[in-house]
């Protein structure tokens, strides 16, 4: 592997493994009921840096943003498919905070996310860790 290719793959397993992180805090958050809008922002920043791991083992430029949608689009673009369920990842971009108000905090339409909600969340964004951790550990697109 050349140095260059070492050092994108590298910079893709951080992006990674702090969505992991983010993954396993969601997961010990989802266990309390008052908590289930904190759980959905980790899970929110799991599926971000998840995507962006893709782009940095793609070597491509990681964009400051925080829409999942748009991202998803950016690897779409390069011929990955990194998620299926538009419907849950416009959901999960939802609970972005946008400003540091407390009536802002991880609320989805319809209010603070049922622990359902959340159930459904982490299981998308452990199949989309689990693709990008596949992708970039064997090589492959």
């Amino acid at each position: 592997m050349n140095p260059e290719k070492s050092s994108m793959k590298k910079q893709a397993e951080q992006w990674l493994h702090f969505a992991y992180v983010d993954l396993r805090s969601a997961k010990k958050l989802r266990e309390d009921k008052d908590l289930t809008q904190v759980a959905a922002f980790h899970i929110h920043q799991c599926v971000e840096k998840s995507i962006k791991a893709i782009l940095e083992y793609k070597d491509q430029k990681t964009p400051k943003i925080h829409n999942l949608v748009l991202l998803t689009e950016l690897v779409r673009k390069l011929g990955i498919d990194p998620s299926e369920g538009e419907d849950i990842l416009d959901e999960i971009n939802q609970v972005y905070i946008e400003s540091r108000y407390p009536a802002d905090l991880g609320l989805l339409p319809g209010g603070i996310p049922s622990a359902e909600t959340i159930e459904k969340f982490i299981e998308f964004a452990i199949n989309l860790y689990n693709f990008t951790e596949k992708m970039i550990n064997e090589g492959s697109s």
